[in-house]
């Protein structure tokens, strides 16, 4: 499925636009957890719970609708991003992806969200027009690039005979790995901004939730997270 933006036919008609003739539909799952109180009723103890939602969706490409405007906002053309740079960390994401043979980085398009492809090895994020802050840019690159260690050519994190999907325990164990692999190379070239921290304190503890009745998946997530900044900044393990 294509990166872009979606919307369902009811979104659509709400936004008074309409849908191109011959448009074909894409299928999106939406998951998560809803927390809900759960009360004792013989001590009126209260506890935190949670159930699983789990919502189908068919969406339609905003290419493919009229009369709706895009919310992603293009940058004027000549318009260079004011973002103060970060020289050693552009020079070493330059490095890791040229000692690829097959990865790519793509930060020059416009874009709504940022993510891996394991089945292109291609890193996408948004431009750096898009943030707000140079450390929100830098982490959210770092976070993706350290997903695409996850390969066996690389650091082989991926677990044979098993299937990673969105809420799982091994989706959120790969989420953990990401996130802190991006607060180490951001911390490694002195990236820092109280709210970059605020985002990342609250994403990690998010996929932690997940892994509750694994005592041990902070460790473990911590030495892959470390094995893969050690081969993004080329020290590899002999």
């Amino acid at each position: 499925m294509e990166p872009g933006e979606y919307l369902t036919f009811k979104q659509v008609t709400s936004l008074g636009g309409k849908i191109k003739k011959g448009a074909k539909s894409r299928f999106v799952v939406f998951y998560t957890n809803v927390a809900y109180i759960k009360r004792d009723e013989e001590t009126g103890e209260e506890t935190e719970k949670s159930y699983p939602y789990l919502r189908y969706y068919n969406v339609f490409r905003l290419a493919d609708c009229e009369g709706i405007q895009s919310k992603i906002e293009k940058p004027e053309a000549g318009h260079v991003a004011e973002l103060p740079l970060c020289d050693e960390a552009d020079a070493a994401i330059d490095a890791y992806v040229a000692g690829e043979a097959t990865l790519s980085f793509q930060n020059d398009k416009p874009s709504d969200r940022a993510y891996y492809s394991p089945a292109d090895d291609k890193v996408v994020v948004p431009m750096r027009s898009q943030f707000d802050e140079m450390s929100e840019y830098y982490s959210t690159a770092f976070h993706e690039l350290t997903h695409s260690t996850l390969t066996e050519s690389r650091c082989n994190r991926r677990q044979a005979g098993t299937v990673s999907f969105f809420g799982s325990k091994e989706y959120s164990r790969e989420e953990l790995v990401a996130e802190m692999g991006a607060a180490m190379l951001c911390s490694n070239f002195g990236i820092d901004c109280e709210k970059a921290f605020r985002n990342s304190v609250a994403y990690l503890q998010s996929w932690v939730r997940n892994l509750k009745a694994d005592a041990k998946a902070i460790v473990v997530a911590s030495a892959k997270a470390e094995k893969a900044v050690r081969y993004i900044l080329g020290e590899r393990e002999n």
